[in-house]
């Protein structure tokens, strides 16, 4: 059995290879798909754990247009109310496959700016803020971008 290149994560295509079948059937068979052979399921699986495989999130956020991440914007973290309930969030959000960032901005208005910004770069898929009132239009690409 093939090992992953050095230093990186073994791709799909690697995994198909080291199972003997295309890319498309080693996908479908780690998706669960029913139409995929008990025998060819197992080999797949197989190479994908010898091989230490794990799915690229990025990769499949292209293909669905989702990123399975939630942000939480807070413009300064400091009562324990928020952090109870980011805690709650965290847990039910991962129940559902979400991952979620906080970003706190520790009380500096430019950078709760920059993190909006940069929260929206990564293509969340919703988001939470906290704010200290005067936004500065900060949401408005996330209005333009229809993210919730």
């Amino acid at each position: 059995m093939a090992t992953p290149r050095r230093g990186k994560y073994a791709t799909l295509r690697e995994v198909a290879a080291a199972a003997e079948t295309s890319l498309a059937t080693a996908s479908r068979a780690l998706a669960g798909h029913a139409y995929v052979g008990e025998e060819i399921r197992l080999r797949v699986e197989r190479a994908a754990r010898e091989l230490r495989y794990r799915p690229h999130e990025g990769a499949r956020g292209l293909r669905t247009s989702r990123s399975m991440t939630l942000g939480v914007l807070c413009y300064q973290l400091r009562q324990l109310p928020i952090v109870d309930f980011i805690d709650g969030y965290g847990a039910r959000a991962g129940q559902e496959g979400y991952a979620v960032f906080v970003a706190n901005a520790r009380g500096d208005a430019n950078e709760y700016q920059l993190l909006a910004r940069r929260l929206l770069e990564r293509r969340i898929d919703a988001l939470i803020v906290t704010s200290p009132g005067d936004l500065g239009g900060s949401l408005k690409p996330y209005q333009d971008a229809g993210v919730p």
